[in-house]
């Protein structure tokens, strides 16, 4: 008996061993490296492609098996992160492996932790589980209930990269809550005692927010809300104390230095504005950091540019208000690399607001860690040549779900329904006038009385016809780099989808073929008008789709050098004409601008160390003033 055991498990063997199509060599590799991934027996037709780990679309490099070549391989390098790589044929996946790409070691002078909207919500506020926890919380995409534990991991992360700096560019809290607020503290004075200095902006869930609430059973219960004055006071060690540069007195804004050569603007928009004198205080700090031979990068919760085409459009309050003219003058002032959040997408886009295209915004939005994929960035900045390396790394556990990958997946497919509605109502907005216009002869006017009249059957209709093909879209773009992916069967889908959707609504109706063609065709061309650029822009991970200005940009690895520093023209007014008894705060900015520094005894650099005479750029302390040289 045990010998014919052993002769099946032999056998068995064999059969597994000869079923075996793909190999992967190395299957653990540094990102960078090449892979070589290879194919045997496979049958003609099969298809070999790359995925993410959560992901249902490929990477773009795919090999198709040919008849008479039983063995083929190919070499490619792939980004960072966990892979399968599957052999299979329309309706089976035939073999697969398991490819690990580690993330390459930190380079640079200075490293820097950048994080976004982490929406820390405080454990006290759950009093007791009920409907009002469900509704606000379990039914939001953002995976609120995790939240303190994603943070404590982001913290032990920073702790064991032990970056210089950590930037976390605004929503810190779940909705503003006091108590949320003093949870981010409590893991910042972690970060302090790893000796790991941090630097925030509020964001538009932080300050004065009226959904801060406690929840107990079905009911909401108030609680304090943090201010503006409780902002700056919790969060003085970092960014509103001695260790800035200087704080504006109108908002949450200041400036700070991270090196020799590199200074922060850390700018405040929490309430999606930015004040035109605060502004003014940006450029006036920007311009002089120019003049003395810095390099000046921003801060900023909300994004200054556009992502993909029609950005405003679709989703205009990710967006500062009057976005193009703070674009415009950020980077007409020296501030050529902002940081953002706020959309909760990891994205990195250049543009050139100015009116010539020459002065440069290259904006890195980074995506929030408790929606998939739990992005955090890395970066490295290297003085001597002024460049500045991104790098993207993934949250993959936390204390209480060791594969949160997946989990984040999962969590995000359920609640797409959070963001289809609102979609919806912004395609139809775009779609109306013109499918109101077609209505203008009898047959589309009859079709046009068919369409779905409120906003929910409207929701309805699109979730019957759109919702697998929107779900992959939107976890494709979350994923972010959507160049990598293999997206045209993407986009043949959402268009197919529009058509069954069409010709659904047609069936309702006594039309003749020839008339369901005509009307086919029409709404056909106006929904591919209204969505074509944005979706392609999204697919192909191209910022303004199709205009002057249209540019690709990786978003997990990128390096960026800063451009060559360009001090500001000061033209000094004359004064000979000028009463001495009327102040021109003007007149005397410019001249305080153009006047040479004189140190007259002992200063301090920002170490506290004595410095007879400053011999090279930074920031100094001469009496009880901070200086620039």
């Amino acid at each position: 008996m045990r010998r014919l055991w052993l002769i099946g498990l032999l056998v068995a063997s064999t059969q597994l061993f000869a079923a075996r199509i793909l190999t992967v060599t190395p299957s653990t590799v540094q990102a960078g490296q090449a892979v070589t991934i290879k194919y045997k027996n496979a049958p003609a037709g099969a298809e070999i492609g790359v995925y993410t780990t959560t992901s249902r679309v490929p990477l773009k490099k795919r090999m198709n098996v040919q008849s008479g070549m039983p063995s083929a391989g190919y070499k490619d390098t792939i980004p960072e992160g966990e892979y399968i790589i599957r052999c299979q044929t329309d309706s089976a996946v035939l073999d697969s492996v398991k490819l690990v790409v580690l993330p390459t070691a930190w380079e640079g002078e200075t490293r820097i932790g950048l994080l976004a909207d982490i929406h820390v919500m405080a454990p006290e506020l759950l009093i007791a589980e009920g409907s009002a926890y469900t509704k606000d919380v379990m039914q939001n995409r953002k995976m609120l209930h995790l939240s303190h534990a994603v943070w404590e991991a982001l913290v032990d992360s920073m702790i064991a990269e032990q970056p210089d700096y950590l930037l976390i560019a605004g929503d810190l809290t779940k909705d503003g809550e006091y108590v949320s607020h003093e949870r981010v503290v409590s893991g910042l004075q972690r970060l302090d005692s790893a000796g790991i200095q941090t630097f925030v902006i509020p964001g538009n869930h932080d300050i004065d927010n009226t959904a801060a609430y406690a929840y107990n059973g079905s009911k909401r219960e108030t609680v304090i809300s943090c201010s503006e004055i409780d902002f700056r006071e919790l969060y003085a060690p970092y960014g509103y104390d001695t260790t800035c540069f200087e704080v504006d007195s109108m908002s949450l804004s200041y400036v700070a230095q991270l090196t020799d050569s590199l200074m922060l603007i850390g700018i405040d928009t929490y309430d999606g504005t930015l004040d035109t004198r605060t502004l003014r205080w940006i450029t006036d700090h920007a311009d002089t950091i120019a003049a003395h031979h810095l390099h000046a990068i921003a801060m900023m919760h909300h994004q200054a540019v556009n992502h993909f085409s029609e950005q405003n459009v679709y989703v205009s309050a990710s967006q500062v208000e009057n976005n193009d003219s703070v674009a415009y003058v950020l980077a007409t002032h020296g501030v050529h690399l902002l940081m953002t959040g706020h959309l909760h997408i990891s994205d990195i886009t250049k543009d050139y607001p100015g009116l010539l295209l020459v002065d440069s915004l290259c904006e890195i939005a980074t995506g929030s860690p408790i929606v998939f994929p739990c992005h955090y960035r890395l970066l490295s900045y290297t003085d001597s040549t002024s460049t500045l390396k991104v790098q993207t790394r993934l949250l993959r556990a936390v204390d209480t779900i060791a594969d949160l990958q997946t989990y984040a997946c999962r969590w995000s497919e359920d609640k797409i329904q959070t963001i289809i509605p609102t979609l919806t109502e912004r395609l139809w907005q775009r779609l109306e006038p013109v499918l109101s216009t077609l209505g203008s002869t009898r047959m589309f006017k009859r079709f046009y009385e068919l369409l779905p009249k409120t906003k929910a059957e409207r929701t309805q209709m699109v979730n019957a016809y759109l919702e697998r093909p929107l779900t992959d879209t939107y976890l494709t773009h979350c994923e972010a780099a959507e160049d990598r992916f293999f997206t045209d069967d993407l986009k043949s889908s959402i268009y197919a989808g529009v058509d069954s959707m069409t010709q659904s609504i047609l069936d309702k109706g006594d039309f003749a073929s020839w008339q369901q063609t005509i009307l086919l065709t029409g709404v056909r061309g106006a929904v591919r008008a209204a969505v074509g650029a944005p979706l392609t822009s999204i697919l192909t991970d191209e910022s303004n789709y199709l205009t002057l200005r249209s540019v690709h940009v990786p978003d997990h690895v990128f390096l960026f050098e800063l451009p060559e520093i360009v001090p500001p023209k000061i033209v000094v007014p004359d004064t000979t004409h000028i009463d001495p008894q009327v102040p021109d705060t003007t007149i005397h900015d410019a001249l305080d601008y153009q006047a040479p520094m004189e140190y007259n005894g002992t200063c301090y650099d920002m170490l506290g160390r004595p410095v007879t005479q400053p011999v090279q750029g930074g920031v100094y302390i001469l009496g009880n003033k901070k200086i620039l040289k």
